[in-house]
């Protein structure tokens, strides 16, 4: 396992936690040989005694510039990740890149950053602690903290579930931290650890007992293409999975449907309905524990409820999304794939918002939060995915649960077409609703007024096509190829938006 430490700013704030990172590396490194460490620092003489381990490599880098040092850090470092291709991050100073999606593991020495906003700090602190840090404590998997101070602040204040709270003692234990990032980057449960560095092992982790039952599962279909949704049906019906489970269409004519498939359940509707109102009807005739929702144009592997199933049974996971993969290989049929679910091609799980093209979720869950918005026409997935994580739980891509998404757009027309009218359907209205959730909720709640979205809308264009390439060229260089065409249809998606702009205010 290659396991990345990112000690830029953390070097920048100075202090005593660069004296307790390297005796933690010191300690690690020695007695988890397994593993490699890549130290990305803008000191290496500072890490001599490390660099003479075989199984640590010291990478230098050096930031410039001492003001402005965050935007840099985060300009620079997504190339080297691409680089140096670790398996988990660890960032000793608790602020995460925003373009990394993988394992992450993070460290916060001190609770300064974490206690109430101080009008006197700059704006660039503010900034930094009110939506840089706190959109990596979210999305961290595990949290070292060094003291109780610390633990009780995240856990009271900021909400943060116990369980991703490692609560270490001052010196490194070496048999702890290995497990860590295994089970960081397996995706298992972290057990908390008290002062008397009570070790990590097998038995703290979930194991399913022989015999045990399945959850009973329904899978939710909104209709709106009866010809295509033979095939997601045929599909389904090659399931591999021991519990019971039951299939619920929604729609206008789904009659006809299910008169061929007797084991499918209907809900008539006179029209097509939005699909989180299409969603929201068929989750209140369901009666399994577990909702899959599942769009009519999306085939399914034989193992697909199984994988979901085993995902959400994971401790803090409450929904899972899957990745999208077009079904056809055509050039403009794959912009489309990474125009539209550009973060669900690549196969690095994180958590993050996921698409309700393939989503599972605890029905408990989903009636606490009301479901899905009713009133959106695009981005109700998302919408649904932030409402979540603000009750502290985490969505979670895994790339593992693959589905093959029939959406027949292979023109360059068909794509600005197909954008603009999301574009125009959704609007700004998740945004605006959940402006704390990530820095680009941030910058477009603030651009949200007509005229400033106009002059802002080709560079908000060309940084959401810049991310998609981000993520997605370590799996597939390709998507470089696609980039002009992305570009082009986030920027027909961005005039929808800002069309919807105009007509809501000419409206008030």
């Amino acid at each position: 396992m290659r396991i990345l430490f990112d000690l830029l700013i953390a070097e920048q704030q100075c202090g005593n936690a660069l004296v307790s990172i390297r005796e933690m590396l010191s300690i690690v490194a020695s007695n988890a040989q397994e593993h490699e460490y890549i130290l990305v620092t803008g000191r290496p003489k500072d890490y001599q005694r490390q660099a003479d381990m075989p199984n640590v490599c010291v990478y230098p880098l050096k930031l410039h510039s001492k003001n402005g040092v965050l935007m840099q850090h985060q300009l620079q470092f997504p190339s080297v990740l691409c680089r140096l291709r670790p398996d988990v991050l660890h960032v000793p100073n608790g602020i995460a890149l925003i373009g990394w999606h993988g394992p992450l593991v993070i460290s916060i020495h001190d609770t300064f950053w974490l206690e109430g906003q101080d009008p006197s700090l700059p704006t660039y602190a503010q900034y930094y602690r009110r939506y840089l840090l706190r959109e990596s404590i979210q999305r961290a998997h595990a949290i070292l903290v060094s003291s109780e101070q610390i633990y009780t602040t995240l856990v009271s204040a900021w909400s943060i579930e116990k369980q991703r709270i490692q609560f270490i003692a001052e010196k490194a234990d070496r048999k702890i931290i290995p497990h860590i990032y295994r089970a960081v980057c397996e995706g298992k449960q972290l057990s908390i650890l008290s002062t008397n560095r009570a070790q990590l092992n097998d038995s703290n982790l979930p194991a399913r007992q022989a015999g045990e039952q399945q959850p009973s599962v329904s899978i939710i279909i909104p209709v709106s293409r009866p010809a295509r949704v033979e095939s997601v049906l045929h599909a389904l019906s090659k399931q591999q999975y021991a519990g019971k489970c039951e299939t619920i269409m929604v729609g206008p004519s789904v009659e006809a449907i299910a008169r061929r498939w007797v084991s499918v359940r209907i809900v008539n509707t006179t029209l097509i309905e939005k699909p989180g109102k299409a969603r929201n009807l068929g989750a209140t005739h369901a009666r399994g524990d577990i909702l899959l929702f599942l769009d009519d144009d999306i085939v399914v592997a034989n193992d697909w409820i199984a994988r979901n199933v085993h995902a959400l049974q994971r401790p803090g996971i409450s929904v899972v999304g899957a990745r999208v993969i077009g079904k056809s290989d055509s050039f403009f049929a794959r912009c489309v794939d990474y125009t539209n679910f550009g973060h669900y091609q690549h196969r690095h799980q994180y958590h993050g918002p996921v698409a309700s093209a393939s989503m599972g979720v605890h029905k408990v869950l989903f009636h606490r939060v009301e479901g899905f918005d009713q009133t959106l026409g695009s981005g109700e997935d998302i919408d649904f995915c932030y409402r979540i994580q603000k009750q502290g739980k985490h969505t979670y891509y895994q790339p593992e649960i693959t589905v093959i998404h029939d959406h027949r757009y292979s023109t360059l027309g068909a794509l600005l077409r197909y954008n603009y009218a999301h574009g125009l359907a959704g609007g700004l209205t998740t945004k605006i609703r959940h402006p704390n959730s990530g820095l680009k909720n941030v910058l477009l709640y603030h651009a949200r007024f007509p005229l400033l979205f106009l002059l802002l809308l080709p560079i908000i264009a060309a940084i959401a096509t810049l991310h998609i390439v981000i993520v997605n060229i370590r799996d597939q260089k390709r998507v470089l190829l696609y980039a002009p065409f992305i570009l082009l249809g986030k920027l027909a998606y961005e005039y929808g938006i800002l069309v919807r702009l105009f007509k809501e205010r000419a409206r008030k």
